[in-house]
């Protein structure tokens, strides 16, 4: 019997690390962005093999996929409906799967992927020649604010964008996919700690430190705003730092070591944007993301460009436009217009069943057990993705609301219980 029971267990771990391996893929991976018809329709099937054989499936589940996915297949493009469906698919069955387990094994899986993720990006920093070397030709993709096709390199290990070797982008096609997970990591690792087995404080705070320094690499401002958005709203919620707040001499204590880390990373970014000039952390990263927003020709300028053209066109379709009606525009108006999902969606799908969607997730953690800031912090980390890539569902963006608000009521049975 203990064999029978131990086989079970292994299975579910090896079938939920695959399931892992499927859920990162999903946000546009270098060997998904090469097959990506042929791997949905995989994803799909593999997921409803599952979800019938382990019959872990909700009425009110399937009557909203049912729905959406009626209500859709006239209105998008055959490829996206089809992603519509994967995310919400295995975004259900991964978590399913072992839900006391996925938090642990989300971040093992996360932390491993950043570790090798660091170590080519150092390569490629230092000696771009020797990475490109490694990593042999994938594939081509034309973006049109760039104006002519660059090519990325590797698969499973790392992705080289050879147009932006100082940007980590771990095995995705793009930085900003990269820290969507790495976000996903830094929530559960800073709100949702009591679920984490064998999680030491000294082990959290290393994952922490790995992951946050990863967001910093992956030069995204999507990443970074979420990353002001996390640590500012875990800073309110501290009961040790609302503790010290309290206490005048630890305030100044604190406010002299904050002084001094301050100091010596101005110094550190000063030296670094002398001597590197336009390849320096702060030129890279800041400096040259603040000039996108206003330069033609680039991913800041395509983003604004899709949200304002967008946001006229739904205005005036509230029940949506259609897709071929706003991709024509788009067309006419500004062919390079990119991102900005959550609007373009509203334009071509309808703003009502564009919210009918989401609060089908979110409405999860609008309930009394979840702390108000902190169900503001989900939905503004959804809202700042969902303005910048370029689809409406990620995976990685639909499993928190479930997770946490699976976390925050057990939390509160277990309190009732004491």
């Amino acid at each position: 019997m203990e064999k029978y029971f131990s086989t079970i267990i292994r299975s579910k771990s090896m079938l939920q690390y695959f399931c892992l391996y499927l859920f990162l893929i999903c946000h546009d991976a270098s060997i998904y962005r090469e097959n990506t018809i042929f791997i949905r329709i995989g994803i799909i099937l593999f997921c409803s093999t599952i979800i019938i054989f382990q019959r872990k499936i909700s009425s009110q589940f399937l009557i909203f996929v049912i729905i959406m996915s009626a209500y859709l297949i006239g209105r998008t493009e055959f490829q996206l409906w089809l992603n519509y469906i994967e995310c919400i698919l295995i975004t259900h069955v991964v978590l399913n799967i072992d839900k006391k387990n996925f938090c642990n094994r989300f971040l093992k899986i996360t932390f491993v992927l950043a570790i090798i993720s660091l170590f080519f990006y150092s390569i490629g920093l230092f000696k771009p020649n020797i990475l490109l070397s490694i990593f042999n030709q994938t594939n081509n993709v034309e973006w049109s604010y760039y104006g002519e096709p660059y090519f990325l390199r590797g698969r499973f290990l790392y992705t080289v964008r050879q147009m932006e070797l100082e940007r980590n982008n771990s095995i995705f096609t793009e930085p900003g996919l990269f820290q969507m997970i790495l976000i996903d990591a830094l929530f559960i690792l800073l709100f949702m700690r009591n679920s984490l087995e064998n999680f030491s404080n000294k082990k959290i705070s290393f994952y922490t430190l790995i992951l946050f320094i990863t967001v910093i690499t992956t030069g995204s401002t999507t990443g970074y705003l979420a990353l002001i958005m996390l640590f500012t709203i875990y800073i309110i919620n501290n009961r040790k730092i609302r503790y010290l707040a309290k206490n005048k001499k630890e305030i100044k204590r604190m406010f002299k070591y904050i002084i001094f880390l301050a100091l010596i990373g101005v110094l550190f970014l000063g030296i670094d944007l002398l001597v590197l000039k336009q390849k320096s952390i702060i030129y890279t990263f800041f400096i040259r993301k603040i000039m996108e927003m206003f330069s033609n020709g680039t991913s800041g300028h395509a983003r604004t460009s899709m949200i304002a053209i967008c946001s006229k066109i739904a205005v005036e379709n509230f029940w949506g436009a259609g897709e071929d009606y706003v991709s024509a525009i788009l067309r006419l108006l500004d062919d390079g217009a990119n991102g900005g999902i959550l609007i373009h969606s509203f334009a071509s799908i309808g703003i009502f069943p564009v919210l009918l969607i989401l609060l089908f997730y979110f409405k999860r953690i609008l309930i009394k057990y979840v702390p108000l800031l902190n169900a503001l912090l989900i939905i503004g980390i959804y809202l700042n993705t969902s303005l910048a890539q370029s689809r409406l569902l990620y995976p990685s963006l639909l499993i928190i609301p479930i997770i946490y608000s699976n976390y925050c009521k057990y939390n509160s049975h277990q309190i009732l219980i004491k």
